[in-house]
């Protein structure tokens, strides 16, 4: 655990799927951050793996093999409250409703990545929300399709600028 640059530790999990988007073609700049200079106290290898998995995921599920369609977004938005919201927006299938909910469940997968890929087991959005719930924080999909978001809210304590060890012990209790 440490304190680290939330736009550092995405763009290493973007550096890390640069050998699937070359694979793929896909236009590695289409993948676009724009975070404000927060700085987070937590697990930096934990965090990686979160933003490398959304984006392995918007590159294998894809909506058009035509890969100047492609996108994803990355940005952050400060709310007033608790919470500092994190958007990953992406051009990808999209999200059936009645998957909305256990696409976070081990082992799921929706319909149509099944359909469109055959390799996957279903963990990679499971560990996502894992390590976003064991660090106080939230992940949901905001929106569906056409783009789909996932929002990501954390606590604001987990910022350094309000971080101190007191805080986090007393909130565990």
């Amino acid at each position: 655990m440490g304190s680290y640059l939330l736009e550092d530790i995405i763009k290493q999990g973007k550096n890390s799927v640069i050998p699937i988007a070359r694979v793929e073609k896909i236009p590695f700049d289409s993948i676009n951050i724009n975070i404000p200079d927060w700085k987070l106290y937590v697990d930096e290898g934990a965090f990686i793996m979160v933003f490398a998995n959304l984006l392995i995921n918007a590159i294998k599920y894809r909506k058009s093999q035509r890969n100047e369609d492609f996108y994803v977004g990355i940005t952050g938005i400060e709310s007033d409250g608790d919470w500092l919201i994190i958007n990953v927006t992406d051009s990808g299938l999209g999200v059936d409703d009645e998957d909305k909910e256990k696409i976070f469940l081990l082992g799921y997968r929706v319909k149509n990545a099944v359909k469109q890929i055959s390799d996957g087991f279903g963990v990679g959005l499971h560990l996502v929300s894992q390590i976003i719930k064991d660090f106080g924080g939230e992940i949901s999909l905001t929106n569906l399709r056409e783009p789909t978001i996932f929002q990501i809210k954390l606590p604001r304590k987990l910022f350094h600028d309000n971080y101190t060890r007191e805080a986090t012990w007393t909130s565990a209790k």
